[in-house]
């Protein structure tokens, strides 16, 4: 429930940056003709913004100051008289309105396409990120928090639309404004230029000198985040128990302490920000006085005249502003890239579940599965299984018995390939199915499990799951074979009832009858039951199996039972201990041996709470 994060201090790990930017190309590519038309607007809204103060210039050194009015390549207007003057005035007013109002038009434009092909970036990312998670086995969800990988899917995923709003969008526009208005400023003065632009090296190595840390303080906030969104989705999602066994103190103590860390962490990022920042101003301001001071004395020798200063002037201080500008996104979008590189760092997980390029389509099952000297050994050399070899024929009833922890649901999980066996092998009609496609296995097979596993849906959507696209007559018709059609008829809502996240809004004797409706759905021949009356109480599961016995005829079943009401009718019963097949045989052959098997019925007949289902598992056919 608690998900603890160890590290108080700053994390030292370098950020996944290692081919971030290449991957980010190469992805970007992928939309070249929306980047392309945002950047040609961008170039466009960037011309006319570098135009700007030349309606000044030509106001000041034509109208104002001087006789007559140079347009270069357009020729010389006459300003000599107070009414050619207002006229010039009136036509550069008209000049400056037109290009301001242009530029503005085309810079939004830009935005607009760059801000719409990061959207869709977003989306193909975060759908691959997901189609991604799904291809992976349970080995890897087993070791990597719900939390985070929420986290990663929702805010790491959204940092390729900052990557392209402040790569393409902001640092793209504003370095080719500061070339433009470089190349302007050089044509007009070049030594002023080279003093203005000295402040260039300094600020390279200032990035340089800050990225790393930036990087680190980035990756160090995103992580404590992760966290802290891990510990909320545990705690919602166990709330009963929260609220039942947790102590209230110790909770906010828990969350307190987490989300303090994460108010650390970006205080950190906040201020290796702030720390470029200030070394940007202060380059920039010790600069413009330099500039301003040599330019004062070129005005004063006659060098340039007070439009060429007022442009200048105009360009530096655009510049500079460009300039602390990029220092000032250059956190965020450091922030970005290493979110984007989390995002690439899940998708290069790479599936232990894989099809060979030859993999083939099972036909219908027909004959047996099997386990074959199978061995599953997880993380930490923990043994599930140890060399089991089990038969399960066409038609048959197979169930696995045992204590907690023995690996009956091991078994379950190798047979639709959620694990791989790390020796020994799987097959199904004598293929092995790593040889065959995962969706051809995984069609012939339906789970109902311990745990019902219902989503944040309409009754109707969680059985239709079984079979996407199927009609609402098969639905009903699934319900009621389930015998969960009265129940959901009498709902107010029927079928379109929801039911909450992970069926809260149900009782579970309701939850598994609708798993079991999703089952008799999707028909497949193969049915794995895994414990599926164990949350029930004694005599709503002797009510369920009657149900249950219905999903089970005509299909080949393998059960995982704890209540050994559910298995009295078994074609075989394999007992296992420790990831050992230590007894098999029926029912009534077990109970002869006085073993393992024997004393496992003996303990629940003795227990009060299994009588009634007992006595209604005798009672069945």
């Amino acid at each position: 429930m608690a998900y603890r994060f160890d590290s108080d201090g700053p994390i030292r790990e370098r950020p996944p940056l290692a081919g971030v930017y290449r991957r980010i190309g190469r992805f970007v590519l992928e939309f070249r003709g929306g980047v392309a038309l945002g950047l040609g607007l961008s170039f466009l809204s960037t011309v006319l913004f570098v135009l700007l103060p030349f309606p000044i210039k030509w106001l000041i050194d034509g109208v104002l100051i001087g006789d007559s009015l140079d347009l270069g390549p357009f020729g010389e207007i006459t300003t000599s008289t107070a009414g050619q003057k207002m006229t010039a005035a009136a036509w550069i007013a008209v000049a400056y309105v037109v290009l301001s109002v242009a530029q503005v038009v085309t810079n939004a434009a830009s935005f607009y396409v760059i801000a719409r092909t990061a959207l869709l970036m977003i989306h193909t990312l975060r759908a691959r990120l997901v189609a991604h998670l799904r291809t992976l086995s349970l080995r890897y969800f087993a070791n990597t928090s719900v939390g985070e990988l929420i986290f990663r899917a929702i805010n790491d995923a959204r940092s390729i639309q900052e990557v392209m709003i402040f790569g393409f969008g902001t640092w793209a526009t504003l370095a080719l404004r500061i070339a433009l208005m470089a190349t302007f400023m050089a044509l007009l003065d070049p030594w002023l230029t080279l003093v203005a632009l000295l402040v260039v090296p300094v600020l390279a190595v200032t990035i340089r000198l800050l990225a790393r840390r930036i990087q680190v303080a980035s990756l160090n906030s995103r992580q404590h985040m992760g966290a802290l969104t891990s510990h909320i989705e545990q705690t919602m999602g166990t709330i009963r128990a929260v609220q039942v066994f947790g102590d209230d103190t110790d909770e906010r103590e828990r969350l307190d302490a987490i989300s303090t860390r994460f108010v650390q962490a970006q205080l950190r990022f906040r201020w290796a920000e702030q720390q470029l920042n200030i070394a940007t101003v202060s380059v920039t301001a010790i600069a413009t006085a330099a500039v301003l001071w040599l330019a004062s004395r070129r005005v004063i020798d006659g060098t340039v005249t007070v439009g060429d200063l007022w442009v200048f002037v105009t360009y530096m201080s655009a510049i500079y502003q460009l300039m602390n500008q990029v220092m000032f996104v250059f956190g965020p979008f450091q922030d970005a890239v290493v979110g984007v590189g989390r995002t690439f760092q899940v998708l290069d997980t790479k599936p232990d579940i894989t099809e060979p390029p030859d993999a083939i389509d099972l036909p219908p099952f027909r004959h047996e599965l099997r386990l074959e000297d199978a061995s599953l050994v997880h993380e930490g050399d923990r043994v599930a299984l140890d060399h089991v070899d089990l038969v399960v024929h066409h038609g048959e009833k197979v169930a696995l018995v045992g204590e907690t922890g023995s690996g009956k649901t091991s078994v379950l999980n190798l047979l639709p390939r959620l694990y791989d066996v790390t020796g020994g092998r799987v097959t199904v009609d004598g293929t092995d199915v790593r040889h065959a496609t995962l969706s051809s296995l995984r069609h012939q097979i339906s789970v109902v499990s311990q745990e019902p596993l219902l989503f944040s849906a309409s009754i109707g959507d969680n059985i239709r799951y079984g079979r996407l696209g199927a009609r609402d007559a098969d639905v009903e018709a699934a319900a009621i074979a389930a015998r969960a059609h009265d129940f959901i008829a009498s709902l107010p809502d029927g079928y379109r009832t929801e039911v909450g996240e992970r069926g809260v809004k149900l009782s579970l004797g309701q939850q598994q009858r609708i798993s079991i409706a999703r089952a008799f759905l999707k028909d497949a021949p193969i049915l794995l039951l895994d414990e599926p009356t164990s949350a029930l109480d004694a005599n709503t599961e002797a009510d369920f199996l009657t149900s249950l016995e219905e999903l089970m005829t005509g299909r080949t079943v393998v059960i995982v039972a704890h209540r050994l009401s559910t298995i009295r009718t078994a074609d075989r019963i394999y007992v296992l201990d420790h990831g050992h097949i230590i007894e098999t045989g029926t029912h009534a052959e077990l109970l002869g041996r006085l073993g393992t098997y024997r004393r496992l019925h003996d303990s629940q007949l003795r227990d009060p709470n299994t009588q009634a289902a007992n006595a209604a598992a005798a009672a069945l056919p």
